[in-house]
């Protein structure tokens, strides 16, 4: 289970179209051990310099203290998060709705109403990352859903709206198309370091929008 803080949502990202129909290679930042990409920041800072205050890194910091604030003109409709939330799908989340730090923060700036969430299985071909994170090929399980959140303080936990037994059958299905589609890229890679892993990590992504 993941414990996310919220306030809206968002940093850069690099994303270039992948070479297979049905797959798109997005670059995401590494903190924490977790792979995350945002469409903005609030005082957005260089990445090859450290984290920002109000980075992505703070949705899994596990402290109300701290949120990921989007860095957009208006209410921040539509921005969103990319977080890695592991090899196994995890049945709930827990998501604390606005910027928590005290009841004066909580009340003066914005919360979500509701969030569209989709879900997608990743994988990183050994090799590809970068001296701030890596590139991971996705592809969408199924089409997005919609959850409404509670205006209130405290956590709150959702269910995941997708079918455990359908996800699992499609995170094994892409395990087996993944070497196939790629094979090129992965030959490559094997060429340039023999003695390297070859085997793709495998993470599932989830995508929230709010709204």
């Amino acid at each position: 289970m993941k414990h996310v803080s919220f306030l809206l949502f968002a940093l850069f990202f690099t994303q270039c179209s992948a070479q297979q129909p049905g797959w798109e290679r997005l670059f995401f930042n590494d903190a924490m051990g977790l792979p995350h990409m945002m469409s903005s920041e609030l005082d957005a800072v260089d990445p090859f310099e450290g984290l920002g205050k109000y980075g992505g890194h703070n949705l899994f910091d596990k402290s109300k203290y701290t949120a990921w604030v989007e860095g957009v003109e208006g209410p921040g409709t539509g921005e969103y998060v990319y977080l890695a939330i592991g090899k196994e799908f995890p049945e709930q989340m827990a998501i604390f709705n606005g910027y928590q730090k005290n009841d004066d923060v909580f009340i003066k700036n914005n919360r979500v109403k509701t969030i569209r969430i989709s879900l997608f299985a990743g994988f990183m071909i050994p090799l590809d990352v970068t001296e701030i994170g890596m590139y991971y090929y996705v592809r969408q399980f199924g089409t997005e859903q919609v959850i409404g959140l509670e205006d209130r303080y405290g956590s709150q936990k959702i269910d995941l709206p997708f079918e455990q037994t359908s996800v699992n059958e499609f995170a094994e299905m892409s395990r087996k198309q993944f070497p196939e589609d790629f094979k090129t890229e992965l030959e490559e890679m094997k060429e340039a370091c023999p003695d390297c892993p070859t085997d793709p990590s495998f993470q599932f992504f989830l995508r929230i929008e709010g709204e």
